[in-house]
């Protein structure tokens, strides 16, 4: 029999993995361009292809984490993992179906805050990314506007990977595939070697 459960666990994971990864990239291309300034080689060689890139990676971690509350009902979300958890309680390695219907409430309470929190975020993917708002007044949405700050985002991530990772190695134990994250220094030092590379090649065409 199909495990929904794992299945669920595997599609939250990854596509939390994923937006994780696009938030760190676009918060390394923002570090760099703000220290290097308009000075940046990766301004000089190619402004639009790494402006673009930044709003690019930005949207799509701003869409990861709003999909993880959609109520939609054949969506995976955070949500739908943990109903999905408590339907199959009885199976898990490390707890009784007693206590992980007690591990789902705090979860769900950890979840249920997280959302709460959320507003601009869910509003932004609603109006400006996964659809276009088109207003009668001609103004435009604050979710275009106004910027939802990096620490708060990656502290969603972070939260969802934790509660992902929990019910993962409840359910499954040591056979738990654990999400992992992704490594913001490596991504800095990736664009540091680039300036370098794009900074060396500039310098000899200009002399």
């Amino acid at each position: 029999m199909s495990d929904k459960l794992q299945r669920l666990i595997d599609s939250v994971g990854i596509e939390l993995w994923n937006g994780h990864l696009h938030l760190v990239i676009s918060g390394a291309i923002d570090d760099t361009l703000h220290v290097q300034g308009p000075g940046s080689p990766l301004l000089a060689v190619a402004s639009t292809f790494f402006l673009q890139s930044l709003r690019a990676h930005w949207n799509e971690a701003c869409l990861g984490i709003a999909k993880m509350f959609d109520r939609h009902k054949d969506t995976a979300t955070l949500w739908k993992m943990l109903e999905q958890a408590k339907a199959q309680a009885g199976a898990f390695s490390k707890l009784s179906p007693s206590q992980v219907r007690q591990s789902c409430a705090g979860w769900e309470k950890q979840v249920r805050q997280m959302e709460n929190k959320c507003g601009l975020l869910k509003e932004r993917r609603n109006k400006v990314i996964a659809h276009l708002e088109l207003r009668p007044d001609g103004k435009v949405s604050l979710a275009r506007t106004q910027r939802i700050p990096y620490d708060d985002l990656l502290g969603f991530y972070r939260q969802a990977i934790g509660i992902t990772n929990e019910l993962a190695e409840c359910y499954k134990g040591g056979r738990a595939v654990l999400i992992s994250f992704a490594n913001a220094e490596l991504s800095k030092a990736e664009l540091r070697r680039l300036c370098e590379i794009l900074s060396a090649q500039t310098g000899r065409q200009n002399g």
